[in-house]
């Protein structure tokens, strides 16, 4: 038995027995358009709309910004498996330059066409238009017309609300896909859940302990760092997480601890009290025996 083997059994239940039985109630979507100024253009007004019904929005550019910065021989557009892995659905308001080509990327590719879906503006809906005339009609020919919705900007309330019932369709007749850890939306409920048994950790020691986990499952560490990154960034976007810039630490905020409380009181297994007792008290006897990899920034 290694030095941290009772801290590291610990971790592995908390993936292997609660992360893996977690029932999501979201739909997460990548919501594509056009790009948020100090005015809010229309996605953000959606997205605001669509939060309020369950939906949890992603923006593809905020997720893998600093990545694009990073590495100049990536783009958006080579992303799109990328993007098809963390979501269920894709949703384009084709309203700028840069959306007009995601849809037709979109489009072109069978992993992302299959969970692709539109929202138009009416006034566009009789044009002889290249986007009317080729990927809307191909997505109708290929998904089905209710993958296309036209909205006026006085009925967005009604038209989020008729294509949030077409996701919610669309997720029934396909089955929730299961929620990959090595995803970002995989870390982003895994991470809280760690935090809310050990507190408080720092992200060198998160990304070590997130690492011995990967190896001990056999998990795929394929753009590991980048989808840590991402994940971590949603959780502060979505303030479910808070960095204390004195210790160098995160932990969970008020609520992302209600968040947690609330997945947990829902997961579908038996003696869960038994079974979260057991993780805290791996944690807890490891603190107090000076073998955990925290040493350095548990309080």
């Amino acid at each position: 038995m290694t030095k941290y083997e009772l801290f590291y059994k610990s971790i592995d239940k908390l993936y292997n027995e609660v992360y893996k039985n977690i029932n999501r109630e979201y739909i997460d979507v990548f919501l594509c358009g056009g790009v948020s100024t100090n005015n809010k253009c229309i996605r953000d007004i959606v997205r605001e709309k669509m939060e309020k019904n369950n939906i949890r929005v992603l923006y593809p550019e905020d997720m893998f910004m600093d990545t694009l910065a990073k590495n100049r021989d990536k783009d958006l557009l080579s992303l799109e498996k990328f993007l098809a892995e963390n979501s269920d659905i894709i949703c384009v308001l084709p309203e700028s330059a840069g959306s007009f080509v995601e849809l037709g990327a979109f489009t072109n590719n069978n992993q992302t066409l299959e969970k692709l879906f539109v929202m138009i503006n009416k006034k566009y809906e009789k044009d002889k238009s290249f986007i009317i005339m080729g990927p809307v009609k191909y997505i109708i020919n290929k998904k089905g017309k209710e993958r296309i919705v036209f909205y006026k900007g006085d009925e967005l309330d009604k038209v989020v609300k008729k294509i949030g019932e077409e996701f919610k369709k669309f997720i029934k007749e396909n089955g929730k896909q299961d929620i990959a850890i090595n995803t970002i939306i995989g870390e982003y409920n895994f991470i809280p859940l760690l935090l809310y048994f050990i507190k408080r950790v720092s992200l060198r020691d998160l990304e070590d302990i997130i690492t011995e986990m990967y190896t001990r499952n056999n998990i795929n560490m394929k753009q590991f760092k980048l989808i840590l990154g991402a994940s971590i960034k949603l959780l502060y976007r979505h303030k479910l997480i808070n960095k204390h810039i004195i210790y160098g630490t995160i932990s969970l905020t008020h609520k992302g601890n209600d968040y947690i409380k609330g997945i947990l009181r829902n997961l579908p297994i038996n003696e869960s009290n038994k079974l979260f007792d057991y993780i805290r008290y791996g944690i807890i006897l490891s603190e107090l025996n000076g073998n955990t990899p925290l040493e350095s920034t548990m309080l």
